[in-house]
C-alpha cells in the first residue's frame, strides 16, 4: 500500500496546476465562448480524516480518489489501470520515505475531477495501492501551482487562475522552498512547536495532527522528553516504523495557537529514512480554509468552526488490521480500555470485511473520552459483545 509519506520523487503530477485550470475553465465557459465567471468549484467528501472526490478516467467512473497534498505524483491502483486499458509507459523510480522501488507507469487521457476540473491531454500516474476502498491519488500539484482554496467546511476547491480571490480573515504563512528541488510544488510551512521552530509539508493524504520525522526527533532529543505516550504504527514503503504519540504545549501557525495538540513521534533509534522535519496533517488542516498564493510565496489560513474541536486519536488501546478478508486485532495496549474490557490480540472483527469497513471502525476509536463503544468479537469461532468507554491515554 502507498501512503503519503511514501510519495517524495519529483515524477509528473497530474499535469501543470495552471495548465489544469485553464481547461476546465474553458469547460466550463459558454458555448458563445464567453470567459468564466468566478473560479472552477468541484466538490469532495471527507471520510475519516481523509478528503476524497470523484475522478473520471478514458469516460469510465467516477472513482473515488484521494486528494493528497503531500503527495508529487498522481497514483492510480494498479488493478484499476488495467480494467481500464491504460497504457504502459517506461517505468520510474519512487523514493518513498524508507526505501527506493521501480514502479509502474500509466498513461490515462479524458481525466475529469469532480466532474469539474477537466485536464488537458495525458494524464501519468503511478501504480499503487492506496488503501481504504481508494483507486488513487490527486496530488498537491492540482492546487498549490495557482491561486485556489481548499474549504473543509464547505466540503468543496475552487480554483481561480492568476487572479486571486479576497483573503479578508486569512492569516498568511511563508512558504519554505528547496533550492535543490526549485520545481517541487509541494508545500511546507515554517511553524512553532512548543516555541520551538519546525517546518511541516501540507498534508492533506495524513489522517493525524502532525507528523514529526526520526531526524527532528533524535536532533531535539524529544523522543524521551514526554513522560505520558502511547504507542503507535506507521508504514512505510517496505515496512513498518514505531511511532510515540504525545500531546505537545502549543502549535502556532503564525498568530493561530491551538492548544496541546496531538504529535506523532518517530522512533529516531529505528529511523526509517524520512524527509524533512514532518507533516502537518488534516486533524489540523479540516479547521481551516486552506488559500494557494504561488505568486506570493505563501499559504493563507483561515480557522473554520472546527477550530475547537478535540484531537482525535484512537482513545480505545487497541489496533487492527485486514487480513484474510476480516478484521483482526493486531495490538492491545496493556491498562488501556481495550484491555480493561477483555480483548486480546487475535481477536476477530466480524463486522470489518473491507478495508472501507475497517477505515471507519478505526475512526469510531478515535471519539471523545467517555464515549462508549459496542463491539462485536469473534475468537475460537465464537462471536460475543464487548463494551468499553473511551479515555485519554496522553
Amino acid at each position: 500500500m502507498i501512503s503519503r509519506r511514501n510519495l517524495l520523487a519529483a515524477l509528473p503530477a497530474l499535469g501543470a496546476a495552471a495548465s489544469a485550470a485553464r481547461a476546465g475553465a474553458q469547460a466550463s465557459a459558454s458555448a458563445a465562448g464567453a470567459p468564466p465567471r468566478g473560479p472552477l468549484i468541484g466538490q469532495f467528501h471527507l471520510t475519516a480524516n481523509r478528503p476524497w472526490t470523484g475522478v473520471e478516467i478514458e469516460g469510465q467512473g467516477p472513482f473515488r480518489f484521494v486528494i493528497d497534498t503531500g503527495a508529487s505524483v498522481a497514483v492510480v491502483d494498479p488493478d484499476l489501470a488495467v480494467m481500464l486499458g491504460l497504457s504502459r509507459v517506461e517505468d520510474a523510480q519512487l523514493q518513498g520515505a524508507t526505501a527506493q522501488r521501480t514502479t509502474q507507469m500509466f498513461v490515462g487521457h479524458g481525466v475529469i475531477v469532480a466532474g469539474a476540473l477537466r485536464q488537458r491531454g495525458a494524464v501519468t500516474f503511478a501504480a499503487g495501492e492506496v488503501g481504504g476502498d481508494f483507486a488513487g491519488i490527486l496530488p498537491g500539484a492540482m492546487f498549490s501551482g495557482t491561486n485556489s482554496e481548499i474549504d473543509f467546511a464547505a466540503r468543496e476547491f475552487r480554483i481561480y487562475g492568476p487572479t486571486p480571490p479576497d483573503r479578508t480573515g486569512f492569516v498568511r504563512l511563508p512558504l519554505v522552498r528547496d533550492p535543490m528541488r526549485p520545481r517541487d510544488l509541494r508545500m511546507v510551512v515554517r511553524v512553532e512547536l512548543d516555541g520551538r521552530p519546525v517546518e511541516l509539508l501540507i498534508d492533506t493524504g495524513g489522517t493525524g495532527s502532525i507528523l514529526l520525522s526520526a531526524e527532528y526527533v533524535g536532533l531535539n532529543d524529544l523522543f524521551q522528553k514526554y513522560s505520558r505516550y502511547t504507542s503507535a504504527e506507521g508504514t512505510g514503503m517496505v515496512s513498518a516504523f514505531a511511532l510515540r504519540l504525545v500531546r505537545a504545549e502549543s502549535l502556532d501557525l503564525g498568530p493561530i495557537r491551538m492548544e496541546r495538540p496531538v504529535i506523532q513521534l518517530t522512533d529516531p533509534f529505528n529511523p526509517p529514512g524520512d524527509a524533512g522535519d514532518g507533516v502537518l496533517g488534516m486533524d489540523v488542516l479540516r479547521r481551516f480554509t486552506l488559500a494557494t498564493d504561488p505568486a506570493g510565496g505563501a499559504l493563507w489560513l483561515k480557522p473554520n468552526a472546527a477550530i475547537d474541536e478535540p484531537f482525535r486519536y484512537n482513545r480505545a488501546g487497541f489496533e487492527a488490521r485486514f487480513e484474510d478478508g476480516v478484521g483482526v486485532v493486531r495490538k492491545v495496549l496493556t491498562a488501556s480500555p481495550a484491555d480493561r474490557a477483555g480483548i486480546e490480540v487475535g481477536d476477530k472483527l466480524p463486522t470489518v470485511t473491507n478495508l472501507r469497513d475497517l477505515a471507519r471502525f478505526d475512526w469510531f476509536l478515535t471519539e471523545e473520552p467517555g464515549t462508549r463503544l459496542d463491539i462485536e468479537l469473534q475468537r475460537d469461532g465464537r462471536r460475543f459483545p464487548v463494551s468499553l468507554v473511551l479515555e485519554e491515554l496522553i
